[in-house]
């Protein structure tokens, strides 16, 4: 049984007021600076924090795949996101090597065809978030397409 704290850290109170502003208006950029702390992160409590808080905040989903794809993320919370209404979280949570095997075999019954084959291939993955690399190359390719048409 985890214990509940009655405070918050200062990187959990740093990070609140970034969520908070990120709320207050969900732009490229804000989005980009969380995102850019979630793949860096590779302190436990801090990723437990920011999914309590994802879990809370409905505006915030957008962030979700993100702590699933963290391989820092703890397996009880890898569990939960297994768990959720977001396709791309739970393709997230199949492919993290850190989730719980239970987890997998309920991912391998998925109602996502995508999702269930990751499941099922999970074992082999690098340890890199696979969408991650897909979506980064195609980032940029779209970044390159948008300077060369002039937007």
């Amino acid at each position: 049984m985890q214990e509940e704290r009655l405070y918050e850290t200062k990187d959990e109170k740093e990070l609140r007021k970034k969520l908070e502003r990120f709320k207050k208006n969900p732009s490229i950029s804000c989005f980009n600076h969380l995102k850019y702390i979630i793949e860096n992160c590779k302190n436990t409590s801090l990723l437990r924090y920011l999914a309590t808080e994802i879990a809370q905040n409905g505006s915030l989903d957008s962030l979700e795949p993100l702590i699933a794809d963290n391989i820092y993320t703890p397996p009880h919370i890898l569990a939960k996101l297994a768990l959720s209404k977001n396709p791309i979280s739970r393709a997230y949570v199949a492919l993290n090597l850190e989730t719980p095997l239970s987890s997998i075999e309920l991912l391998k019954k998925d109602e996502n065809e995508f999702i269930r084959i990751i499941a099922i291939k999970n074992p082999k993955l690098p340890k890199k978030g696979f969408f991650a690399k897909i979506f980064e190359k195609l980032s940029s390719f779209i970044n390159s397409l948008k300077c060369l048409l002039g937007f």
